[in-house]
């Protein structure tokens, strides 16, 4: 398991590796990224505008499914991984 190379990305450049897309396309890409950067800053965060409200049905019943087993030689770099997504 390699750890990840995380960098900071230009809007422009995600935009231009969307190859799938016309030239059209990948600018109004970017003017949306542009538009959004805040959410696109690479950290993790709260939403703090407002609460929600999940109703359950009265017969729900919870679901519980085995954890995706990671070998335990990973750990470090994966432990490593979850602190940098959580610390930015």
């Amino acid at each position: 398991m390699l750890k990840l190379a995380s960098r900071e990305v230009s809007m422009a450049e995600v935009a231009n590796r969307q190859t799938h897309m016309d030239q059209q396309q990948r600018e109004q890409l970017q003017r949306v990224l542009e538009h959004r950067k805040v959410l696109f800053d690479g950290k993790l965060g709260c939403y703090p505008h407002k609460k929600f409200h999940i109703e359950l049905e009265a017969d729900a019943k919870p679901f519980w499914q085995r954890a995706y087993p990671i070998p335990h030689w990973y750990r470090d770099v994966y432990v490593e991984q979850i602190e940098d997504m959580i610390n930015g």
